[in-house]
């Protein structure tokens, strides 16, 4: 595909993210990872949310009208 990014991007950004990633597992600070996974995580969680519904109302929708 034309528009996938090029080897040097591709590991330009897995260097940083296993630096990022070295650097707090080094720096024995588990603390700092469990808050940016839960500060990063409960947004999301809200949205899960909405859609869970939605896709229970959209299938209790298809279940009516497959029945008449």
């Amino acid at each position: 595909m034309p528009d996938d990014p090029g080897r040097n991007l591709r590991a330009f950004w897995g260097v940083s993210l296993g630096a990022v990633a070295a650097v707090l597992a080094g720096s024995g600070s588990l603390k700092a990872i469990q808050t940016a996974s839960i500060a990063t995580a409960f947004p999301l969680m809200f949205l899960l949310l909405v859609a869970l519904f939605s896709l229970f109302k959209g299938l209790n929708q298809y279940k009516k009208t497959d029945r008449a």
